[in-house]
């Protein structure tokens, strides 16, 4: 079974949490325009000023697309 990548962006400051938000519109329709096989995305609020929004992907999506999406750090999901 393929593993599960989480790439996450992190945003700091008062509009952290837009941001993410926002961020995390983009990249669900950048996973329907690409088709990917995992198509889930979110974003988290860390603090009031510090969210993140993530998408989860496929490991060979996810080394396609690594220079494409310039995550701010990645990880492998446990429980995807």
């Amino acid at each position: 079974m393929e593993r599960t990548i989480k790439f996450i962006w992190d945003y700091f400051g008062p509009p952290a949490i837009r941001t993410a938000e926002h961020h995390n519109i983009h990249l669900r329709e950048f996973a329907e325009a690409e088709q990917l096989s995992i198509q889930k995305t979110g974003f988290e609020k860390h603090s009031d000023e510090h969210a993140s929004a993530y998408i989860l992907l496929a490991e060979n999506d996810a080394l396609r697309l690594k220079d494409v999406l310039k995550p701010h750090k990645a990880i492998v999901e446990k429980d995807a």
